[in-house]
């Protein structure tokens, strides 16, 4: 989606470079490019300017944020990060929504399949 206007209140900035510390990718240097940690309606919001997959929780905790003691974690990935969050997560629920990559076969509107979605 396209900008939103709020009011939000900056609490970190980084330049988004960790290192991945879950099962994917392990020891690889991470770079989501310049990213903010900011609060906007008693949410934490993590943005990075560069469209990066959060592959593991890492990307919360080098940002200042413990993942395990959050309620809720949103995050917009494909797959790869249920191998690091399923291990603090007791429910994780799939979204379909727009975008160059839809977990959900059915959101691709084949034109000339023959089998079943």
């Amino acid at each position: 989606g396209g900008p939103i206007h709020c009011t939000a209140y900056v609490k970190m900035l980084t330049d988004g470079e960790y290192r991945f510390k879950g099962k994917m990718s392990h020891g690889t240097l991470a770079r989501h490019g310049l990213t903010a940690v900011v609060e906007i309606a008693g949410n934490t919001v993590l943005v990075t300017s560069l469209p990066k997959q959060p592959l593991d929780l890492e990307v919360f905790r080098a940002h200042g944020i413990t993942p395990e003691e959050r309620p809720i974690l949103v995050t917009k990935s494909t797959a790869h990060y249920r191998a690091d969050y399923g291990k603090i997560a007791r429910e994780m629920i799939g979204l379909s929504l727009p975008g160059y990559a839809v977990p959900l076969p059915e959101g691709y509107g084949y034109k000339n399949w023959k089998g079943t979605v």
